[in-house]
């Protein structure tokens, strides 16, 4: 796995999401497919809380351009947000035990907050004949 890694907030119409970019290539040479990244956003990167957990599917081999690695789902985490999430990356081969690829903290965590819905107007009160 590499060690350049992008954080970016995504808003769709559907919500926000956190979503991490980078490169994952398997360290076995003749690893084809697909590989299941595994996603555990907590609230410390040694023993926090877990908050949700998502699972992204990428490429085994080769890593020809930065790919999203993980991407969480905002809705789903405590409100207010959390302004530091600590995200572990892992993956499990075939008879295998998890494997740790990566720790990411995140900080400065800063969610767009939707526009509120416009008020209505007050109806004019009719003149009086």
């Amino acid at each position: 796995m590499t060690s350049s890694f992008t954080a970016t907030i995504t808003r769709t119409t559907s919500g926000a999401s956190l979503d991490i970019t980078g490169a994952y290539t398997a360290p076995g040479a003749s690893a084809t497919g697909q590989t299941t990244i595994h996603t555990v956003a907590s609230t410390s990167a040694t023993n926090g809380t877990v908050l949700t957990q998502s699972d992204v599917t990428v490429p085994t081999q080769p890593a020809t351009a930065p790919a999203t690695l993980a991407s969480i789902d905002i809705g789903r985490l405590p409100t207010p947000t959390p302004s530091t999430l600590a995200l572990t990356l892992t993956t499990t081969p075939a008879g295998c035990s998890p494997v740790t690829l990566v720790t990411i903290v995140v900080v400065g965590i800063a969610v767009p907050v939707a526009p509120a819905p416009p008020t209505p107007s007050p109806t004019p009160t009719p003149p009086s004949t």
